[in-house]
């Protein structure tokens, strides 16, 4: 039917784009810059370009082109975007004057034949000039002589994708022109139709993690699913992801896109003439407004207020107070809209209180865990497989290693789940701890005893030892996974109260070949290089050296890596880190972040430092020579402090006896003393630049 009412009246779709050709005059102008003139002046840039290799000069030159191509150009994205929005105002602006809806309903045309020649007339002034200026692009590359950097899929995504993503946004926005009497009120009610649902799912994820104290700060398939059909959240939020959205959820929207289309053809032909004018065409659709925008008003100005008042009680005045501040500002605010009438401020004071129960309900409800989120722990028959992140338990590297599309959406890497039921076992009974830990704490609650004087200003021995008993308990978190047997995945942040509590599951796993295979992984990966070395507090470059320097480091690292147990990590404290990154160059597969621990016994990795000329026999910077003086802390909540210089002996002695803050970082049964902590400050003999070095005393839970 819409073809057909298409076909029967292309004249008044011509006449229709005729009367605002400035639109495709304006889009022209736009898509002439974005297109042919920026590929250009790309293009003109990366051939000028100086590289060292000639494979970094192709990889510049093919990054110029995907950049414009391969549907992930920004620019075209925005463009996308606002042209939606403002030829759907331009098109459908008569819908909002009385007389121009009179005289187009007054010819001999059908409302459903109208409708359909202003929206085609809007679409065509966009996609026309489009088309015309990217196929205008692709001549620009080809007359470049760089047509080989050109894919046809990489081509159609960089055509189809931003046409997508403008009809998303047309179509919305011809849907709030139906729904609504105001120009306006039309550009709010697109905006609320494109933005709500995404608003909705942020401030879940802002209540859960306020109310809820596992809550991981996981990428919710929700607002996944919501971000990636939704065009506006695309672009400002996902698409650096690049492809990660890909030609299902472009389906996906182009269809709902479709099925907007079809609701407004609908709701046009059921629109009456004296609707122009009002702020809303039907009087069903005002409450499907006002309720949601009062609700999610009043939980955004409650974790607003939440959040500036730096309160650590959930349930405190502030979410209160912001939660009705902001009901009675967007409420007030749409009565007026409603009614263009200032003095409607005073009316439907009932749908307020209403919408500010509904927001005490579910603040009630997170606060008491009526899902029983917090307390969630999988039976063990019901787990496939499971992965666990403990915070400080990083002896066999802490970073990120993964799929680079999924880079910063998942906590695990995919491949680097256990499936041994003894390992899985540890890892739930871990996870009950901390359910169970759950139960006992409240939400960002920190307590620190206030620390006391005497009349010299000195911290009292009485703060010390109150702060260091609330200290021995050796507080972390566990980050779990599991991967349950009908495919869902769910993931919790468990809060470890004590460490001690979870000795046994966690020496279970750190002996499991499993997980040492899983954890170091990363090591095999093709791509792997060192980016740097630190040793005794001085950090040495390694990623110039050759790449058979760097694969005899790897491949020692690999093998004293073998040989960390239990027994090690117990008795030997860390002497230095190496940070692993991956290939940097385009299409890897996987990203590489990582950053290993050095032990003592590592002395495979520690002579071929030596053998490959850097310094591991001194204290690097730490040099006896180069400092000049020590400032000793006590720290609680304020830092008292007396400065003074050193001797050689003692200065030597702080270093033996004292450690760097990286050194306490990768050895689960180690913590540094947090009462006491030096600061080491001295002059460096080249340029007299003074420098600063923290170290602490290392305390060892486990003996």
């Amino acid at each position: 039917m819409t073809s057909k009412s298409l076909s029967s009246n292309p004249s008044l779709i011509l006449d229709a784009i005729k009367k605002k050709i400035w639109v495709i005059i304006v889009t022209s102008v736009c898509f002439f810059l974005a297109m042919p003139v920026g590929i250009s002046m790309g293009l003109q840039n990366a051939h000028r370009a100086v590289y060292p290799q000639k494979n970094d000069y192709i990889i510049g030159l093919s990054s110029t082109v995907q950049n414009y191509f391969s549907g992930t150009n920004v620019l075209l994205g925005i463009l996308a975007v606002i042209a939606g929005l403002v030829v759907g105002l331009v098109f459908f602006s008569y819908l909002h004057d009385k007389k121009q809806v009179d005289f187009f309903h007054s010819l001999p045309i059908s409302g459903r034949n109208l409708f359909f020649v202003n929206y085609f007339a809007g679409l065509l002034s966009v996609v026309v000039p489009f088309i015309i200026f990217f196929g205008a692009s692709v001549g620009v590359v080809v007359a470049f002589g760089d047509l080989q950097y050109l894919e046809f899929f990489q081509v159609l995504k960089g055509l189809v994708y931003p046409l997508i993503f403008f009809i998303s946004v047309y179509t919305f926005t011809v849907l709030a022109a139906v729904l609504t009497g105001n120009i306006i009120v039309q550009g709010c009610v697109s905006l609320y139709g494109l933005m709500v649902f995404p608003v909705a799912v942020i401030e879940l994820q802002g209540l859960m993690s306020l109310f809820f104290k596992t809550y991981d700060g996981a990428f919710l398939w929700l607002q996944e699913v919501i971000f990636k059909i939704l065009p506006i959240f695309y672009y400002f939020m996902n698409y650096p992801d690049g492809d990660s959205v890909g030609w299902g959820y472009a389906v996906i929207r182009l269809a709902v896109a479709l099925v907007v289309l079809m609701a407004a053809a609908w709701l046009y032909t059921k629109r009456q003439g004296e609707s122009a004018g009002k702020a809303i065409a039907f009087s069903w659709f005002k409450p499907l407004v006002k309720y949601p925008l009062i609700i999610l008003g009043s939980v955004g100005f409650a974790l607003l207020f939440y959040t500036i008042s730096g309160d650590d009680n959930p349930l405190s005045f502030w979410l209160f107070f912001g939660a009705i501040i902001g009901a009675v500002l967007i409420s007030r605010l749409l009565e007026m809209i409603f009614a263009f009438d200032v003095k409607a401020i005073k009316t439907h004071w009932l749908s307020l209180v209403a919408s500010l129960a509904v927001v005490g309900c579910i603040f009630g409800a997170f606060a008491l865990d009526l899902g029983g989120y917090d307390s969630y722990v999988p039976n063990i028959d019901d787990v496939a497989e499971a992965n666990i992140k403990i915070g400080g338990l990083s002896m066999y590297g802490d970073g990120y290693y993964g799929s680079a599309k999924d880079y910063g959406l998942n906590t695990f890497n995919g491949n680097s789940y256990l499936q041994e039921k003894e390992n899985i076992k540890a890892i739930i009974n871990i996870a009950q701890n901390g359910a169970d830990n759950a139960k006992k704490i409240e939400v960002n609650k920190q307590v620190r005893p206030e620390p006391r004087y005497d009349t010299k200003g000195k911290l009292k021995e009485e703060t010390i030892t109150n702060f260091v008993n609330n200290k021995t308990k050796y507080e972390t978190y566990a980050v779990v996974s599991y991967i349950l047997n009908n495919g869902k995945t769910v993931t919790r942040n468990y809060p470890i109260i004590n460490k001690v509590e979870t000795v046994k599951d966690v020496k279970t796993l750190i002996n499991s070949e499993e997980y040492r295979q899983k954890a170091t992984q990363y090591l095999n990966d093709k791509d792997i290089h060192i980016d740097s070395v630190t040793y005794a507090d001085t950090m040495y470059s390694i990623y110039k050296d050759s790449l058979g320097s760097q694969r005899k480091l790897i491949t020692a690292y690999k093998k004293d890596i073998q040989g960390l147990n239990v027994e090690a990590m117990g008795d030997e404290t860390v002497v230095g880190v190496i940070q692993f990154n991956g290939d940097e160059n385009p299409g890897n597969s996987t990203d590489i972040n990582m950053t290993a621990p050095i032990f003592k016994s590592y002395t495979n990795t520690l002579n071929l430092l030596k053998k490959l000329g850097y310094d591991i026999e001194t204290y690097g910077t730490l040099n006896v020579a180069n400092i000049s003086k020590i400032t000793k802390f006590m720290e609680v909540k304020a830092i008292v402090g007396t400065e003074y210089d050193l001797t050689q002996k003692e200065f030597a002695d702080v270093i033996d006896n004292t450690f760097s803050d990286y050194q306490l970082a990768y050895n689960y049964f180690t913590v540094k003393d947090d009462v006491y902590n030096y600061t080491l400050i001295g002059a460096m003999p080249v340029n007299n630049l003074e420098f600063t070095a923290w170290r602490y005393n290392l305390v060892n839970w486990n003996k």
